[in-house]
């Protein structure tokens, strides 16, 4: 009876101490899966190497695993990378940023949990009469080689990191610190490879609650790290969007930007820099291209790049745009042969395809490209029959029969058509009559006009809340903003009434052909809740020179 007894304290007392470990091992992969979204890419990927070759391990010798030496070996190896991962000290993050202290949080508590494990299991062998029966039972000669070989390798770790202290003239104590972990290394092996291998009937199930809390941890790090590259990848697809931006708030959102590449990617901060820059996409691949790229733009002229947009706008059915297009070159440029051959077919069949107005007066910006004078003479005169006075029809008419078409001194731009957004992201409505700017933003036309003084009248309304409803409700209907026509700006303040457009003058100076006018609407505001709604509308544009050419 007395034996029995015994033997039956003795089996509860080791069932305790095994669960003791397993409790500690499961701590410290739980404390490893919170330290787990400060990894790197590649460490995620690593840390999904070892989940599949313990799942396939495991698949297929799922009887006989917990009773396999070289399994427990393989598990203790999947604990042993996944502590040595997530210490913010060791891990890649610490290469290419500031690494965390030796003795940081994340270190000490790992070592004291399993410090008390490996206390939980040696403390009863030692303490038992048949002490040395029971270390003969419990370590073997493998173990021997296995410790041996990790104390060689500790003492190698600590080596190199005083010899690389030394040469930069760091602290010593702190290098010696680092390669301690090495302590948790052996603890690991203590608990799983000889802690775990012991014949209980318990054990099984102890082994297995340890390899697949390893396999859930590294799902759990997979997520993460889809997560963080996803979220990095999306950010950086919006990186376009700083543009917008200035000052503190731009230089606030680039950093955040590239803490986001450097710390998923493992780069410092030029090389993040450098992948900002250069798109990052798909890593090596799209890096190499944006290289080959950028050397392919620093030998094309921008007037190649002009005409490529203009071919691609034109192809797409963007005629709207291949306008705006034509409008923004310089009057030098001169479109290839095979540019010319291929807008002279569109130009053709401009009519039947749109049906507007705008189709007449694409043809003849084409025409005029061409320098086939006589058809761009006959489709801006078709398309001044239908929108008289437009200004920059005039002028190209004058500058193809400037004997027949005298200088244009006034006339009107509609806006409608004739604006395009330059804020990214941002389009503004457009209507039969007017156009409607939304958000801040920034839309631009380019006039034609003769070098001299000229008056620019914008027609404009605020479109938002109605006035007598502003009022009421205390809230200011102007609409403010920056007209600027060449290098010359000026503020604009709208506010109207009665819904009707008013003109607002402008006197400016036209030096170069073509000049770009800018308008930007800058304190858009939308609150639902009160009712307020600020939005600038433009009519069109009236041009009227003031002195004598």
């Amino acid at each position: 009876m007395n034996a029995g007894a015994g033997q039956e304290v003795t089996q509860m007392r080791t069932t305790l101490v095994e669960k003791i470990m397993v409790g500690v091992l499961l701590g410290v992969l739980a404390l490893s899966a919170c330290m787990s979204g400060r990894l790197l890419l590649m460490e995620y990927a690593r840390l999904v190497i070892v989940g599949l070759t313990l799942a396939v391990v495991y698949a297929s010798m799922a009887r006989t695993f917990d009773a396999s030496y070289s399994c427990l070996c393989l598990m203790a190896g999947g604990v042993m990378y996944v502590i040595l991962a997530c210490d913010p000290a060791l891990n890649g993050l610490a290469l290419f940023g500031k690494a965390a202290p030796a003795m940081n949080a994340y270190r000490v508590v790992t070592l004291a949990l399993l410090v008390l494990g490996v206390l939980a299991f040696l403390v009863p062998l030692l303490q038992s009469e048949a002490a040395p029966e029971l270390w003969r039972a419990r370590f073997g000669t493998v173990d021997v080689y296995a410790l041996t070989l990790l104390a060689i390798v500790w003492f190698g770790w600590t080596g190199l990191e005083v010899m690389l202290a030394v040469s930069r003239k760091g602290d010593v104590l702190a290098g010696i610190l680092r390669a301690s972990k090495c302590i948790d290394v052996a603890a690991v092996y203590l608990l799983i490879a000889c802690g775990l291998r012991a014949e209980q009937p318990l054990r099984p199930v102890l082994v297995r609650t340890v390899l697949f809390s390893v396999l859930a941890l590294c799902a759990l790090t997979t997520i993460v790290g889809a997560a963080r590259v996803t979220q990095v990848f999306y950010l950086a697809r919006l990186a376009p969007r700083l543009d917008t931006l200035a000052g503190a708030k731009r230089e606030q959102e680039l950093h955040k930007l590239r803490d986001g590449l450097q710390r998923v990617f493992g780069l410092d901060t030029r090389e993040a820099m450098l992948v900002y820059e250069a798109g990052y996409a798909d890593g090596a691949r799209r890096y190499r291209a944006y290289a080959d790229y950028l050397q392919l733009l620093s030998q094309t002229t921008r007037d190649g790049l002009r005409e490529a947009a203009l071919g691609q706008e034109l192809q797409a059915g963007n005629y709207r745009r291949a306008i705006w297009t034509l409008e923004a070159m310089p009057p030098a440029v001169q479109l290839s042969a095979f540019t010319q051959e291929r807008s002279r077919d569109i130009a053709a069949c401009l009519q039947s395809a749109m049906g507007s107005p705008l189709a007449h007066y694409l043809a003849g910006l084409l025409a005029w490209r061409n320098q086939d004078t006589n058809n761009a003479v006959a489709s801006l005169a078709f398309f001044l029959t239908q929108v008289s006075n437009h200004f920059n029809a005039l002028y190209v008419q004058h500058a193809c029969a400037p004997a027949q078409y005298p200088a244009p001194r006034a006339g009107s731009i509609p806006a409608p058509g004739w604006f395009a957004s330059q804020s990214a992201g941002k389009a503004f409505v457009e209507q039969a009559d007017y156009v409607t700017l939304v958000y801040n933003q920034r839309v631009t036309g380019h006039l034609w006009a003769p070098t001299g003084m000229y008056e620019v009248v914008v027609w404009a309304r605020d479109d938002g809340t109605l006035f007598a409803d502003a009022q009421a409700a205390r809230f200011d209907p102007t609409c403010k903003g920056t007209l600027m026509v060449g290098t010359t700006r000026h503020a604009l303040q709208v506010c109207t009434t009665n819904r009707t457009f008013l003109p607002y003058r402008f006197r400016v100076p036209i030096t170069a052909q073509p000049t770009p006018l800018v308008l930007e609407f800058t304190n858009d505001i939308f609150d639902g809740a009160r009712g307020w709604d600020r939005n600038l509308s433009i009519a069109r544009i009236d041009v009227q020179r003031v002195d004598q050419p």
